[in-house]
């Protein structure tokens, strides 16, 4: 990763979500660059039903859902799949909330990338990040919310160019991520520096509640 973008970062910055997904972010098999490969890249919370499979922007947050079952975190070590297993009985798609944002001196370069799932039959709520790989395993992600809420996530594993944290939430912080009016991320830069990274809140409320009404199986077809 180009030195330049990174201490561009080190100073706090607001960005608008650039949700082109390169490798779709912390959380699913990539998303096809043609979005009717997934069904339906559609905009309306009207067009959300059980069982939803494509994608749907709100604000600056996107829904994406792809046929399942299949993994919402992808297969890395023994100890994520201990969070997510790859089996979910019953489910017939899987669907994450994304957010991505892109380095300023480099289009569709993604320096950031949150997702929010809900695992398993008792939808657990989950948090992965993917960060610049100036971070180690073992490293403390910070996830700073309004009211002074804070919460840490660790990183697991690092590779050539991202490093990924994850982890799964208790209700009362899933409920205060949901309901945040300011989120800002904050990880280790080149230098021994911090980066800090502030997302737009608008839309996610209203796409988590879609991604509830998404991941319920749809009506069982009435037979002739």
């Amino acid at each position: 990763m180009a030195q330049g973008w990174l201490r561009a970062v080190v100073v706090a910055f607001s960005v608008a979500a650039v949700l082109g997904i390169a490798y779709l972010g912390a959380g699913a098999p990539p998303l096809p660059r043609n979005l009717t490969d997934l069904n339906a890249a559609i905009s309306g919370e009207d067009a959300v039903a059980p069982g939803f499979v494509g994608v749907l922007e709100f604000g600056a947050w996107r829904l994406i859902c792809a046929p399942g079952p299949q993994s919402a975190l992808p297969a890395l070590s023994s100890e994520l799949q201990s969070i997510d297993p790859i089996e979910e009985p019953g489910t017939t798609n899987t669907c994450r909330v994304n957010q991505e944002v892109g380095a300023s001196d480099t289009p569709g370069h993604v320096i950031l990338a949150v997702n929010l799932s809900m695992i398993g039959p008792q939808r657990r709520p989950a948090l992965m990040l993917r960060i610049p790989s100036t971070a180690h395993a073992g490293d403390a992600i910070t996830v700073e919310m309004s009211n002074a809420e804070a919460m840490q996530t660790m990183v697991r594993e690092c590779f050539l160019d991202e490093c990924v944290a994850a982890n799964d939430l208790s209700q009362a912080d899933w409920r205060s991520l949901i309901d945040t009016e300011m989120l800002q991320i904050t990880f280790p830069s080149i230098d021994g520096q911090t980066a800090y990274v502030d997302l737009p809140v608008e839309g996610l409320a209203e796409a988590v509640a879609a991604m509830d009404v998404a991941q319920d199986s749809p009506p069982a077809p009435i037979s002739p």
